[in-house]
């Protein structure tokens, strides 16, 4: 299984080119996946968030997503993967 797509502009981040200006660096040559897996046992789902670059119309993004995997197949289930988003409000 991977989570990457050359051919549709969608590359593993580069710890030092894409991120070290950004957040000061991280361990490795390259991110993928970001956390623990986990595995549902109950429904065969295994769990992970993986981080990509991808580049369309000369435009690069980054996103996490989380993708949720049949374990006996590696298919993605229930429409995923889902991307991560998030906002907060509040004092600072």
């Amino acid at each position: 299984m991977s989570f990457i797509n050359p051919g549709a502009g969608i590359y593993t981040v580069s710890a030092t080119a894409d991120l070290a200006s950004i957040a000061g660096g991280f361990v490795g040559p390259e991110l993928g996946i970001t956390g623990t897996p986990v595995i549902d046992p109950v429904s065969g789902t295994l769990y992970v968030v993986a981080i990509t670059k991808e580049i369309t119309g000369g435009v690069t993004n980054f996103y996490n997503r989380l993708h949720a995997l049949d374990v006996t197949t590696g298919a993605e289930k229930f429409g995923g993967p889902g991307l991560n988003s998030g906002n907060a409000s509040g004092k600072r």
